[in-house]
């Protein structure tokens, strides 16, 4: 009986370590830090250095993070989380400890006991959080776990007296756009197109955030009060077929991305347009704002002045980011390489357009049009992916021009 019972108690034993080895990643050989690939899909990776296991990254935020996790694991993770709304909006560096509630006592313990390591190759961040559970892994639990650190400025009134672009809002936009594109039909509308037409500082929040619904939008000359001329999500060519009035002053924003997916890269440029038939007078009064109107507008990656229409053309605009994004990069030492592409690669003209028709596809709902009847629709190529070890991945991680925002180690 003593035999069956330390028979039985060897074979659990055994079926222990095996389940054991069968969830560990096979190690590298010594020396051997090239990433290996275990699992994965679209947008993010699983891989294992010999050192860290690499669990998981992605472009995703905390959403798709989420996905990754297990409630029986302890993992540590590094994630950007955005604070506040629109122009009010601040990245922050978050160290994850994620403590799986369902995880076993020994495993517990044998991971939690890495901590400092853990805590030591993540830095440098903004905050570190612990949290227990899969569903605990959202940006209203981050936000509300780390309200004490960051200062909330979601309530924070613009220069306008209005307050920050919230999800309300886009919502009750959205419901508009998609009344008033029932007529014509599968036309996207600009905002002075649409029957409840946004507020500027609205506007000029989704012009901010690195997808919404708007790509460009200008302002009246008033910096005290902020006054829509026009907003949407065409892009340059839009703004110059609608927007670029010849009696008109105008001052706005241009988001423009280059790439998709995970490769994506967002830049911004400021808009004075001074219209060829204002008044000498009018003209010299509205162009003092400049200043103003640029505060309002920052930060961007140069400034556009025109007043004739072909001097603000499409190739004209990519060559002046490019150039401006090369002189920025070279004063702070960076190289301006991303994945293999060379600087002429990453702002081509076709750069641009998959990454236009990427944002009009997911934003099609917005403006009530069908998402397949976008021109390139069904052209779409996807970006083969590449695989990074941890530092490559930090690195990314902490670079703000790099889509990458989050991975989970496994130390």
């Amino acid at each position: 009986m003593a035999s069956n019972e330390l028979t039985a108690k060897l074979n659990r034993r055994k079926g222990l370590n095996n389940e054991e080895d069968e969830a560990e990643p096979a190690k590298a050989k010594a020396g051997d830090t090239s990433a290996v690939v275990m699992l994965g899909k679209r947008g993010t990776r699983r891989a294992s250095t010999g050192i860290v296991d690499v669990v998981a990254y992605g472009s995703g935020g905390l959403e798709e993070m989420q996905g990754k996790l297990d409630d029986k694991e302890v993992v540590y993770a590094i994630v950007t989380v955005p604070f506040g709304e629109g122009s009010f909006r601040r990245d922050k560096s978050i160290m994850v400890h994620f403590n799986g509630e369902s995880c076993g006592v020994v495993k517990r313990g044998r991971a939690n006991a890495k901590l400092p390591r853990a805590e030591s190759a993540l830095r440098p961040y903004n905050a570190s959080l612990q949290i227990g559970s899969v569903e605990q892994c959202t940006e209203e639990y981050f936000r509300a776990e780390l309200a004490s650190k960051f200062m909330d400025d979601s309530n924070i009134t613009s220069a306008a007296g209005g307050s920050a672009f919230t999800i309300k809002d886009k919502v009750s936009f959205h419901n508009a756009a998609i009344e008033a594109a029932k007529k014509p039909e599968n036309v996207r509308l600009t905002a002075a197109e649409m029957s409840h037409q946004p507020a500027a500082d609205r506007c000029l929040a989704m012009v901010r955030d690195i997808k919404g619904p708007f790509n460009w939008v200008l302002l009246k000359p008033n910096p005290t009060k902020l006054t829509l001329h026009n907003a949407g999500g065409g892009s340059v060519e839009e703004m110059r077929e609608k927007a670029l009035a010849a009696d008109e002053v105008l001052y706005g924003l241009v988001r423009m991305g280059f790439g998709t997916g995970r490769f994506r890269r967002n830049y911004w440029f400021f808009v004075h347009w001074i219209g060829p038939e204002v008044a000498v007078v009018k003209r010299g009064r509205h162009n003092a704002a400049v200043g103003a109107m640029q505060a309002i507008c920052n930060p961007f990656a140069c400034s556009v002045t025109a007043n004739d229409i072909d001097d603000i053309t499409l190739p004209d605009v990519i060559a002046k980011l490019k150039s401006s994004v090369v002189v920025e990069g070279a004063a702070k030492g960076e190289r301006r390489k991303t994945h293999g592409e060379n600087i002429q690669d990453a702002f081509s003209l076709e750069a641009f357009q998959q990454a236009l028709r990427e944002e009009q596809q997911e934003n099609a709902e917005f403006f009530g049009v069908d998402p397949d009847a976008i021109d390139g629709a069904e052209d779409a190529e996807e970006v083969e992916e590449e695989e990074f070890d941890m530092a490559a991945i930090l690195q990314k991680i902490k670079n703000e021009q790099d889509p990458l925002n989050w991975a989970i180690f496994n130390f």
